[in-house]
C-alpha cells in the first residue's frame, strides 16, 4: 500500500499518483507497503522494503515538480528511471509542452523538460513534434466550439470497458434518443461547430429508425459542414443502410475499431465478432470514400508482441487514414480490473511505432490514462493530411466542448482567463431521462459564459 501524509491534500495525492505510476502493484498491496511522511518542514522521509530515505531539500509546499522530481532520483539513485515521462502523472502531457513553448524557445523546453521534469530526451523530441502538427491543425479552426454526442448503447460490454454503456434495448433506444434530441435542441445560442463527434459505447448499435432521426435533428440545428465523425466502433453493428445514411447526413469521418485481430482474444473481450467481419465492414465504409479509424489496444490478456504486431500488419494492410494505439488501461469498473489478466506493453509499443513510422503514419495526439501497463500511452497516427480535428482538441482543452446525453461533459473555454467552466450530465441512463429538463437549463446556464 502507498500512503503518503503531509498537511496539504495536493501533495499527497501528486506523490501519491507519482509512486503508483513506478509501483503499480502497491497501490493496494498490504504485505510491501510504501511510506511517505513530510513533516512542517517539508523533511521528507521515505520508507519503501525497508529502505529510509530522508531529503531535506529546500522546497517549497507548492513546488510539486521539484519534490517528485527529488523522490524519484532519490529512489533510483543507482539505477535508470524507466519511465519515459520522468515526474509527469497527468493525461495531458501535451499540454505542458504547448505551455512551455508558448513561453521559451525549443532548446529551452527540451532542457526544462528533461532537468526538471525528467523526461526522456525520445518522448521530448516525440512530445513537442506533436504540438507542432496540433498547432498547425488549429490555425485552421473554423470556431472556437465542438459539440459532442454521447450514445450509451453496445452490443456486449468489454471485458475493459468502464464507460456508461447499456446493452441494446429498443424501448430504451426510443427514449434515449427523444431526450437526447430535447437536449440538444434546446441550446439557447446559435452554434458553428468546428468539429461534431458522436461517440459512445457504440453509436450504430441505433436502429435505423434512431440513428436517421438523430442526424437529421443534429443537421435541423446545428451548421454540420465541418469535420463530422461517428464511431461505428463494432464492425457488428455496420450496415449498408446505416453507412448510407451516415454518408447522407454530411458525416465524413468513421471509426472501426477491431482493438485485435486475433479471433481468440475478440472472445476473450467479450466481442461478438469475428476478424472476418471487421475486414467486411472496412471494406463496406471504404467504397463510401469515409475518412476511417481504427483502434488497436497493445496489452489484452494473453497477447504476446508477435500478437500484437499481427494485429497491426492486417490493419496496415487495410490502409486506413488513422490508426489509434492504445496502452491498456487497467479500470476500476472493468471485469478485466478483476482478472488482472494482461501482458506487459513496454517493448511492444516501441516496435509499434517503429512500424507505424515505416509504414507513412506519424502521431498528431497523445494521452495517457491512470493505470496504464507499463505507465504507457495512447497515440494517434495519421496519414499526411488525415489527423481528427476532434481528437486533439479534447485532449489539449484549446476550445469549449458542448456535450450531450448521459454522462456527457460540457467545458465552456473562458478566453479572458483561459479557464474552464464545467457542467457534467447525469451519469445514468435512468437519472437522464427523467432529468433531462435539469441539464438543458444547466447547459444553457453555462452558455452564457460564451
Amino acid at each position: 500500500m502507498i500512503i503518503v501524509n503531509s498537511k496539504n491534500e495536493g501533495l499527497n495525492l501528486a506523490i501519491f499518483n507519482l509512486l503508483r505510476e513506478y509501483f503499480p502493484s502497491r497501490e493496494s498491496s498490504r504485505d510491501k507497503d510504501i511510506f511517505v511522511d513530510i513533516d512542517d518542514k517539508l523533511v521528507i522521509k521515505l520508507n519503501i522494503d525497508d529502505k529510509k530515505i530522508i531529503l531535506n531539500e529546500k522546497f517549497s509546499i507548492n513546488d510539486k515538480t521539484k519534490i517528485k522530481k527529488h523522490i524519484l532520483l532519490s529512489l533510483f539513485s543507482n539505477i535508470e528511471i524507466k519511465n519515459d515521462y520522468g515526474v509527469l502523472t497527468g493525461i495531458r502531457p501535451t499540454k505542458l509542452v504547448r505551455k512551455l513553448l508558448l513561453e521559451n524557445s525549443i532548446q529551452k523546453t527540451k532542457v526544462i523538460l528533461i532537468d526538471d521534469y525528467l523526461i526522456s530526451k525520445e518522448k521530448v523530441d516525440e512530445l513537442i513534434d506533436i504540438v507542432e502538427v496540433e498547432n498547425n491543425m488549429f490555425s485552421k479552426k473554423r470556431s472556437n466550439i465542438s459539440l459532442y454526442f454521447h450514445i450509451p448503447f453496445c452490443p456486449s460490454i468489454c471485458s475493459y470497458c468502464s464507460f456508461t454503456t447499456y446493452k441494446s434495448d429498443r424501448e430504451k433506444m426510443d427514449l434515449y434518443v427523444d431526450n437526447l434530441i430535447k437536449e440538444f435542441s434546446s441550446v439557447d445560442k446559435k452554434v458553428i461547430p468546428s468539429s461534431i463527434y458522436i461517440g459512445g459505447g457504440t453509436p450504430t448499435e441505433l436502429d435505423l429508425y434512431n440513428l436517421e432521426r438523430l442526424l437529421r435533428e443534429i443537421n435541423n440545428k446545428f451548421d454540420a459542414n465541418c469535420e463530422y465523425t461517428v464511431e461505428c466502433g463494432r464492425p457488428d453493428t455496420i450496415s449498408n443502410e446505416k453507412l448510407d445514411l451516415l454518408k447522407h447526413y454530411g458525416v465524413n469521418r468513421i471509426s472501426i475499431n477491431p482493438q485485435t485481430m486475433n479471433d481468440e482474444t475478440l472472445k476473450k473481450i467479450g466481442r461478438t465478432h469475428s476478424v472476418d467481419d471487421i475486414i467486411k465492414a472496412y471494406e463496406l465504409a471504404r467504397k463510401r470514400n469515409f475518412i476511417i479509424n481504427m483502434d488497436l489496444i497493445v496489452g489484452l490478456p494473453d497477447e504476446d508482441q508477435d500478437d500484437i504486431c499481427n494485429s497491426l500488419s492486417k490493419i496496415i494492410e487495410l490502409e486506413p487514414e488513422n490508426i489509434t494505439v492504445h496502452s491498456l488501461a487497467i479500470k476500476n469498473g472493468s471485469r478485466l480490473f478483476k482478472e488482472n489478466k494482461f501482458y506487459s506493453t513496454r517493448d511492444s509499443f516501441d516496435i509499434v511505432k517503429e512500424i507505424m513510422s515505416d509504414n507513412g503514419y506519424y502521431p498528431y495526439y497523445l494521452y495517457r490514462q491512470k493505470r496504464m501497463v507499463d505507465s504507457g500511452e495512447n497515440i494517434g497516427f495519421s496519414k499526411k493530411g488525415f489527423e481528427c480535428l476532434y481528437n486533439s482538441i479534447i485532449i489539449e482543452e484549446v476550445e469549449s466542448i458542448l456535450g450531450f446525453g448521459v454522462s456527457a461533459s460540457s467545458k465552456i473555454l473562458n478566453r479572458n482567463n483561459n479557464k474552464f467552466k464545467q457542467y457534467l450530465n447525469f451519469k445514468d441512463l435512468i437519472t437522464y431521462n427523467n432529468r433531462v429538463e435539469e441539464d438543458i437549463l444547466n447547459k444553457n446556464i453555462l452558455l452564457e459564459e460564451l
